[in-house]
């Protein structure tokens, strides 16, 4: 049985990732992908300003500002990887298959982040190796739980903005992480120092939610270590070891990039906008619906709580050094969701929270739930096993089951290239308005369709400049 169980486990992650690539490949074109990978004229200007000091030397108002790393990463991306799909695919599958892959490769990041901290604490990789992705995939909601637990965005621009770099921000601390866990036997060489640094500075700019993640665990980090050596003596060595001159370093260039992201033309002061008060009441109506629209977080927060409380309970001595650092994890998460508010207010995100901007509360979650069963599969003892194994299966079942829905939602808009595609001699190219086309809504304004042209014909969907527009909604 021992020898089948890895087979079985091995067979049910590839059963998860077809799954979830078949969901993927299958969904739309978001409504943000081609005015960001043409790009469209007002996200030109990012491209050309990386660093933002010409912005901020200007004192202009531009889109995108804060995130030029997520904006360079999907222009080349969409630039080059569909064309070279074309070598074993047609152009309009290449753009999907495109899109499948990025979100593949996120999601993998994101799981392969877990398993190498949850390595840091077992000598038994292989166990590890295997089990994490089992707690973790069923938990990467893409139908079912997906309006309150969404991870892998079904708009793959967000995946770019959120996903991507938080699953990088997860790597970039996995040898600070072992450092923490062992100063001296797991430090971090200076030429890592370096990379990291320049890795940092990517990464910071590559989503609207890193440099807060990068000030709130770096100062957390930092606290930490001159805890272990409180006084002035451990202060001023904060300023003699590498790795807190690097954690210093990701703090301060993160405080610049958030400076530079009130130059974001959706920073702009609004009048309409509800104030600051106003922002925090509409916070708390956010965690509500995040935690009762759909019971998917609710059951996963009652779980992990409840074996949290059993391994206090009866394995407090084991537990104790793990139960520190989740309450550092949890005190991190409380001070960054009440963060949240200060960063204004988007008209497309009412409740100020929303599963896109709660996602490294998410990570935190997901993180310290992988822990404690792993703890519990490692501490309790033959009675509290039998009960663990069945129950946890359920659980999982759970989550399995509501997100096996593959929709082919992309066929309609498939069947609109194909249109164009092959469109001969036609001024305009009239779409029906069953399906949106390349964008949020139904599109019958020819600016707008104008970047939507200009994408297809990059991506050799068509070989020459084809106009077209949506038939209005009657």
């Amino acid at each position: 049985m021992k020898k089948i169980l890895p087979l079985v486990w091995m067979l049910f992650i590839l059963v998860e990732l077809v799954i979830n690539f078949l969901q993927y490949y299958f969904t739309p074109i978001d409504g943000d992908l081609v005015a960001i990978v043409l790009p469209a004229d007002w996200y030109s200007q990012v491209l050309g300003d990386p660093t933002g000091l010409k912005t901020i030397q200007n004192g202009d108002l531009i889109g995108g500002a804060g995130r030029s790393m997520a904006h360079w990463t999907m222009y080349l991306y969409y630039h080059h990887v569909p064309q070279l799909l074309q070598y074993v695919v047609n152009p309009i599958e290449s753009v999907y298959l495109a899109s499948a892959l990025f979100k593949m490769i996120a999601m993998v990041a994101f799981v392969t982040a877990f398993t190498l901290y949850n390595r840091v604490h077992t000598k038994t990789f292989g166990r590890v190796f295997l089990f994490t992705p089992i707690l973790i995939l069923p938990l990467i909601q893409y139908r079912g739980f997906y309006d309150v637990m969404r991870t892998v965005d079904q708009a793959t621009t967000y995946v770019f903005f959120y996903l991507w770099p938080v699953a990088l921000f997860m790597l970039f601390y996995y040898p600070i992480y072992r450092w923490v866990q062992a100063p001296k036997s797991e430090r971090v060489s200076p030429t890592s120092c370096i990379l990291l640094g320049l890795f940092a500075i990517y990464i910071a700019l590559d989503g609207p939610l890193m440099p807060p993640l990068f000030i709130l665990f770096g100062g957390a980090v930092i606290l930490i270590t001159w805890l272990r050596n409180p006084g002035l003596n451990g202060f001023f060595l904060l300023f003699k070891t590498r790795e807190t001159i690097l954690i210093a370093f990701t703090m301060i260039f993160s405080l610049y990039v958030y400076y530079l992201g009130t130059f974001n033309v959706e920073s702009a002061p609004n009048a309409d906008a509800p104030d600051l008060l106003a922002r925090y009441k509409l916070l708390f109506q956010g965690i509500y619906i995040l935690l009762t629209y759909m019971p998917g977080l609710s059951l996963l927060l009652i779980y992990t709580i409840i074996l949290s409380f059993i391994l206090n309970r009866h394995y407090k001595s084991m537990y104790a050094p793990f139960q520190k650092e989740h309450l550092i994890l949890l005190a991190i998460v409380i001070v960054y969701i009440a963060l949240l508010p200060l960063g204004g207010y988007r008209p497309y995100r009412p409740y100020i929270i929303r599963s896109d901007t709660s996602l490294p509360a998410l990570a935190v979650l997901f993180f310290i739930f992988t822990q404690v069963n792993l703890l519990s599969m490692r501490f309790f003892n033959h009675d509290h096993k039998k009960y663990l194994t069945p129950i946890l299966s359920i659980f999982l079942l759970v989550f399995f089951v509501r997100d096996l829905a593959i929709k082919k939602e992309n066929q309609c808009e498939m069947k609109s290239m194909e249109m164009i595609s092959n469109a001969r001699h036609v001024d305009t190219v009239r779409l029906d308005n069953t399906c949106n086309f390349m964008s949020w809504e139904v599109q019958s304004n020819p600016y707008f369709t104008h970047f939507g042209s200009k994408m297809l014909q990059e991506w050799n969907i068509t070989d020459h400049y084809q106009p077209y527009v949506q038939k209005k909604k009657e």
